[in-house]
């Protein structure tokens, strides 16, 4: 009885964010929902054993692993290349803004998901738990299973890649 209601709160507070980062990186909603469910599978026998020290990380790692393998098995001609708007539309909704302000921001976020699609698996992934999902950088390490260093430097090369990108192929976007 305590681990299922253990496992429901974690679930409520995190599905949201492991979703959304599975969406990220899958890019096929279908795929995302059914990495999450895995994900959370895991977690209701991970607590069988012994409960996460801390379940952000935890559950951040284990989507990153479970997306990273997935894609792996995956074959280069069934991949989809889904549009950014399912990941920024799930990410969206708590924002009210007019239509035109609307409009003008998903432009710009689906210009910089573009632009972060070309950085390395690493250093998009730390971007994205680090700005998107409000990570701190020790959090990161953890979940991804890492040195705290290489989580500092990896975020540093990431933006200045990001920052050459920007620069280059999505000018308009200098003031984000």
């Amino acid at each position: 009885m305590m681990k299922m209601t253990k496992f429901n709160t974690i679930l409520k507070e995190h599905k949201d964010r492991v979703y959304s980062y599975a969406l990220y990186l899958s890019k096929n909603q279908d795929d995302a929902e059914d990495i999450t469910q895995e994900v959370f599978v895991k977690l209701y026998h991970q607590l069988e054993n012994n409960q996460p020290e801390k379940p952000q990380a935890w559950l951040m790692r284990v989507t990153y692993n479970h997306c990273m393998d997935y894609m792996r098995r995956r074959s280069a001609v069934h991949r989809r290349q889904a549009s950014l708007t399912d990941w920024i539309d799930a990410n969206d909704s708590a924002h009210q803004e007019s239509p035109d302000a609307t409009v003008e921001n998903k432009e710009k976020r689906e210009r910089l998901f573009r632009a972060m699609d070309q950085l390395p698996n690493k250093a998009r992934s730390i971007l994205l738990m680090h700005y998107f999902q409000g990570m701190k950088l020790e959090e990161i390490a953890e979940a991804m299973d890492l040195n705290l260093n290489t989580v500092k430097v990896t975020l540093h090369r990431g933006r200045k890649m990001l920052e050459t990108t920007i620069q280059t192929h999505y000018p308009e976007l200098k003031e984000v």
